[in-house]
């Protein structure tokens, strides 16, 4: 179970990780990482069949921060 949801695939049981509709995840090979994984990652096809949304999800990769 990744930390934050209570019962997996439950809609009404999942947490909200961003109050502005902007969220940053990092991705390393094939594992994502942010505050709903954990350190321990999720695979990349895992995470992205958990993000829930009213709205539409958009992703944006950079390769880098400056």
């Amino acid at each position: 179970m990744v930390p934050g949801e209570r019962r997996a695939g439950e809609p009404l049981s999942t947490i909200q990780i961003s109050d502005n509709s902007v969220h940053f995840a990092v991705k390393i090979k094939d594992r994502v990482y942010d505050a709903m994984t954990g350190p321990t990652g999720l695979a990349v096809t895992e995470y992205l069949e958990r993000q829930k949304s009213p709205g539409q999800l958009s992703m944006q990769v950079v390769r880098e921060l400056r």
